[in-house]
């Protein structure tokens, strides 16, 4: 099939059937804004709770994903304006050619089983839907997030020849996270002996023993009260003589090891992820980022309120690094960080929110206290708080 120059302009890449696809994403993406609609890729499965009706295509799944991950903009301009008949008929050319290619839609009865966590059903594990567990507060958040861990590498059963991995971030929000893992430890029920960590992100220029380095949180309030080996733990070097040349070592040291299993983070209210703030790129590696001034002004409170100490660069992996993991679990608890969260699970992928990107990743995991809920529809609240019962589930066995 012919495909017109301009439809396939800024596409860098030979291959006919991606840009089949982009083609058939204009299609779709030019009658729906003919009707003044947005196409959204709904980041949850809730078809069962809206009157059974279908949920996002399998179809929409594989376009979102392609416009995400390849970072091509429809083009929503288009002054002329074709016919419907003729748009269907491109469309049912292109799907004709294409269905070797093109998922079978699951039914609804296909997608409960799988969130039910039916391993029989045929909807296969790595295509979990997001999930999102409401919790009363804070503290319940620290102790599931806690639990889920430990069932993680306990299930996993590493080994001299098979550790887990485990990406690990800073700040308030996983400090009770840790503290929980540290009692489950003291009582002999994980072990982190066979564990490798990388954590998130390091300021650049100060000192590892500075009361403000993430070395220094890491170390004083989870590494030095278990098990861990110190050459086991991966945190960026602040101080390193070529920034540059560190983050691709983070890098290569990730892919040495075969990947994170479970990468946990957390959020700012605007949406960060590390230090990947609002406009960062949605495939980012590992790289030295200037912080902005608001991130500036923010973090001054841990420096006397003084500017001058604030550092102004920082190392940190990129949403692009998070995504490679195999699960990624985002903590997310307070008002404040209410307004994220929608962003995060009710519209659509956004740079401005980076937090969103992970409505893409086949294993996301979400945990929130109840004022994170603050900004969610109604809807939305009742429909995963009814699912507590299958979210259960995933720490079973773990007391």
């Amino acid at each position: 099939m012919e495909i017109k120059e301009n439809v396939a302009d800024g596409i860098t890449t030979e291959n006919s059937h991606l840009i089949l696809l982009f083609y058939l994403a204009q299609l779709f993406l030019r009658e729906l804004f003919k009707s003044y609609r947005l196409i959204q890729e709904v980041p949850m499965d809730m078809s069962g709770y809206y009157d059974n009706r279908a949920g996002p295509s399998n179809l929409g799944n594989v376009i979102s994903q392609i416009l995400l991950c390849k970072q091509i903009t429809p083009d929503f301009n288009q002054e002329e304006l074709c016919s419907i008949t003729k748009d269907s008929e491109e469309i049912n050319k292109i799907l004709s050619e294409m269905q070797e290619y093109i998922p079978k839609q699951e039914t609804f009865l296909e997608k409960t089983s799988a969130l039910n966590g039916d391993e029989n059903g045929p909807w296969p594990a790595k295509r979990q839907n997001m999930r999102l567990v409401i919790l009363d507060t804070c503290a319940n958040v620290g102790e599931w997030s806690a639990k889920y861990v430990m069932k993680r590498i306990r299930d996993f059963q590493p080994g001299p020849d098979r550790y887990f991995v485990l990406g690990l971030p800073t700040g308030s929000t996983p400090l009770g996270m840790y503290r929980n893992l540290i009692e489950h430890y003291k009582a002999g029920k994980v072990s982190f002996k066979y564990v490798k960590t990388f954590n998130m992100d390091e300021y650049v220029g100060l000192p590892r023993d500075h009361p403000e380095s993430y070395h220094f949180f890491m170390w004083e309030n989870f590494f030095k009260h278990i098990d861990i080996l110190p050459e086991n733990v991966h945190i960026l070097d602040g101080n390193a003589d070529d920034l540059s040349a560190e983050c691709s070592l983070f890098e290569k040291k990730i892919k040495d090891v075969g990947g994170i299993e479970l990468f946990i983070g957390g959020i700012g209210p605007d949406g960060h992820i590390a230090f990947n703030e609002p406009g960062s790129s949605l495939v980012s590696r590992t790289r030295v980022k200037t912080l902005a001034q608001d991130t500036l002004e923010a973090n001054a409170r841990f420096f006397g309120n003084d500017m001058s100490k604030v550092p102004k660069e920082a190392l940190t992996v990129g949403v692009g690094t998070v995504m490679d993991s195999k699960e990624v679990m985002i903590l997310i608890t307070g008002a404040h960080k209410s307004f994220a969260l929608y962003k995060a699970i009710e519209e659509g992928v956004n740079h401005m929110w980076t937090v969103s990107a992970f409505q893409q990743h086949p294993n996301t995991l979400m945990i929130c206290d109840e004022d994170a809920t603050l900004e969610l529809k109604v809807k939305t609240v009742k429909y995963f708080k009814s699912l507590m019962g299958v979210h259960s589930r995933l720490i079973a066995d773990i007391c």
